[in-house]
């Protein structure tokens, strides 16, 4: 909120009427005067337009500290008589507005005694003191009110100038404050991210949850927030650098043996698995020429071969550990006395279908 006085105005004084229980004008928008000569500063004309109300009331809206209402201007007597200014009401900042039509304008909050003596008719006035432009008569700022019966102020020339040069300082420096306020209010809201409308009680929840960040794991005070954010940058940055760093040929070579070995491992116990399962289930016969034949396949081709053998009955399971019996050797040496070898029909018909297929090696058959 920029300051509405860049040069030191003058000092001015009016009378409007004053009410009990409603908003009243503070000060008059357009051209106006004073009802009377001799008042501070002159009678005008001073002037208030739309854009100064509207930047006027803005100003107001946004003090912090309510704006005193007066008696009899003695805010500025006491700069000689120095006695006690008590206040007879308060203009709270938030309920000024501006209407063009009328002014400035808001509700007076009038003490006790003061709301009295105006229902008593003790005092009739409203004399609002405000800063002028004197080239232009642009009004620039509202300093204070007055309840009073005499708008009109009589005091020696030096002491209207040091009240006015106290307000003016006064004035600017209250403006200043609210500049800083508003512009660090700003920044804050910023950066947590809140609109411009939070209240102070939505800031102070977004300070409250960032409180335990700003704790060590103790519960220890950490760093300050911009510190705490650079070593989280610095973290990140870190962590970046290593994922997307090139592996080193190296490392790419020992990770590939380590994947080969890991494979070649695995595909031998497998295939040893898929052999061992064949032999107990009489597909193959441990020494026969089709085991042989299968134990130098890859684990690809032996996987696609092994389920279309036949398993063999009469050789699963036997005593003989998947031997042929004396009876098959003997009908394979052409034997046809089986009965001598415990051997019968049944058994003679199964080894030549399995010698048919390949199936049955004929021991001491040099020939394979």
């Amino acid at each position: 909120m920029a300051s509405l006085t860049t040069a030191r105005p003058s000092i001015a004084a009016l009378a409007l009427p004053a009410q009990v229980g409603a908003a009243q004008v503070l000060l008059p928008a357009g051209t106006f005067r004073a009802p009377r000569g001799a008042l501070l500063g002159g009678s005008g004309p001073w002037h208030l337009s739309a854009a100064r109300g509207a930047t006027l009331a803005a100003a107001l809206a946004a003090r912090h500290a309510d704006l005193v209402v007066d008696y009899e201007h003695q805010t500025l007597r006491a700069v000689t008589n120095g006695q006690p200014a008590p206040a007879s009401g308060w203009v709270r900042p938030p309920e000024v507005a501006f209407d063009p039509a009328v002014g400035v304008t808001a509700a007076i909050h009038w003490t006790e005694r003061a709301a009295a003596a105006i229902g008593a008719g003790e005092y009739r006035y409203l004399s609002p003191v405000f800063t002028f432009d004197p080239q232009t008569g642009e009004v620039m700022d509202l300093l204070h009110l007055a309840l009073t019966n005499n708008p009109a102020i009589d005091l020696p020339e030096a002491a209207l100038a040091a009240a006015s040069s106290l307000s003016f300082h006064l004035t600017q420096e209250t403006a200043a404050m609210a500049d800083l306020s508003g512009a660090l209010r700003e920044r804050v809201l910023h950066l947590f991210q809140l609109p411009l409308t939070s209240t102070d009680a939505d800031l102070v929840r977004s300070l409250d949850a960032l409180t335990p960040l700003l704790q060590g794991s103790d519960g220890t005070a950490a760093a300050s927030l911009p510190d705490l954010l650079r070593n989280a940058q610095a973290q990140v940055a870190a962590l970046t650098a290593q994922v997307q760093a090139a592996p080193t040929p190296a490392l790419v070579a020992d990770l590939q043996g380590q994947v080969a070995a890991l494979t070649a491992a695995a595909e031998t116990q497998t295939r040893a698995t898929l052999l061992a399962a064949a032999h107990a289930d009489g597909r193959l016969l441990p020494g026969s020429a089709l085991d042989t034949h299968c134990a130098g396949l890859t684990l690809a081709a032996l996987s696609a071969l092994l389920p279309g053998l036949t398993p063999l009955a009469a050789l699963a399971g036997t005593q003989t550990g998947g031997q042929a019996p004396a009876g098959v050797a003997a009908a394979a040496a052409g034997t046809d006395d089986l009965e001598q070898y415990g051997g019968s029909a049944e058994l003679r018909d199964a080894y030549q279908r399995a010698a048919a297929e390949g199936r049955v090696r004929i021991y001491g058959d040099t020939a394979q």
